[in-house]
């Protein structure tokens, strides 16, 4: 099995546990000797771990809106000089809290 045979989709249905017992051993055996996949698979796991302790907690009102409105902010293109070292953000609240919390940021 190559890199391009292990998709994140076959990662976390590996980990979720569906895939059938020689699918799962296939995986498996590529994991042994594939420090990248190993990496992605690792961070999958934790990710999914994050996420099911974060089922209890309360999601604020305004998260959609304020994700939306904090994507639409585009960046300015990289011109390849250096740029002046950006300021401490500052402190998280709302739903960047709610975040920080589910993440341990």
């Amino acid at each position: 099995m190559s890199l391009r045979d292990h998709d994140l989709l076959r990662l976390q249905d590996a980990l979720d546990g569906r895939l059938a017992e020689f699918e799962q051993a296939a995986v498996e055996h590529h994991l042994a000797s594939c420090e990248a996949c190993r990496r992605r698979s690792q961070a999958l796991r934790w990710t999914t771990l994050r996420l099911a302790g974060a089922a209890g907690m309360a999601v604020p009102p305004t998260l959609a809106d304020d994700l939306a409105a904090a994507l639409a902010v585009e960046e300015p293109p990289h011109t390849g000089e250096p740029s002046e070292p950006r300021p401490s953000p500052p402190a998280p609240r709302g739903w960047r809290a709610w975040l920080f919390r589910l993440f341990g940021g």
